[in-house]
């Protein structure tokens, strides 16, 4: 499981906290995945993983809010500018999610992780 990144939500600023850490639970795994959540807002995010031990297979990222799990997605949307970057062998590594139910007059934490296969 791989930290892409912690945000700070709310409805008037998003502020990048850290890139967190890399845990890898897979004794048998030669690389830990890789990616980056490129927009994150009160209304959901988007971005990319991959994972080299996986192929051109999707893999799971997990999006919690407020340390708790708020969702499951699968990283499967076409993302052809990582293949033109050299970044993973196929497009198919994009995900996003949708946001909703929060109060947005308060900051939110929104941390997001890249899991391994």
């Amino acid at each position: 499981m791989r930290n892409l990144f912690n945000f700070l939500l709310s409805e008037k600023i998003i502020v990048l906290i850290s890139i967190l850490f890399v845990l890898s639970f897979k004794a048998n795994s030669q690389h830990n995945p890789i990616g980056f959540l490129d927009h994150v807002d009160p209304h959901g995010g988007n971005g990319w993983a991959y994972d080299e031990d996986a192929g051109t297979a999707p893999i799971h990222v997990h999006v919690y809010i407020d340390g708790r799990l708020y969702a499951d997605v699968i990283a499967n949307e076409s993302r052809p500018d990582l293949v033109s970057a050299g970044v993973t062998p196929n497009p198919e590594h994009g995900f996003s999610f949708t946001i909703s139910g929060f109060d947005t007059s308060y900051a939110h934490e929104v941390i997001v992780y890249a899991i391994m296969p």
